[in-house]
């Protein structure tokens, strides 16, 4: 059964405003079988400004349906 779950990025010490990154929002959707993998896109924009190192946040929404049988979850950055 296939599930789907909605996400949304935040700002913490990175910053749209700041031009450090793009927003990104959207809902990810899987089959329901073991190991599966999603990509979230959030595009970086680099500067020559020498900082420190920023973060954002990236936060899921409740599952749908919601009596998914999800065992476990994890989310994993690469930059």
């Amino acid at each position: 059964m296939p599930v789907t779950v909605s996400f949304a990025t935040a700002d913490g010490s990175a910053t749209v405003a700041g031009n450090d990154y793009e927003q990104s929002a959207g809902t990810l959707t899987f089959d329901g079988t073991d190991a599966e993998t999603r990509t979230i896109r959030v595009p970086v924009i680099g500067d020559t400004t020498p900082e420190a190192t920023e973060t954002l946040t990236v936060t899921c929404g409740t599952w749908q349906p919601p009596q998914s049988p999800v065992a476990g979850f994890s989310l994993k950055a690469v930059l």
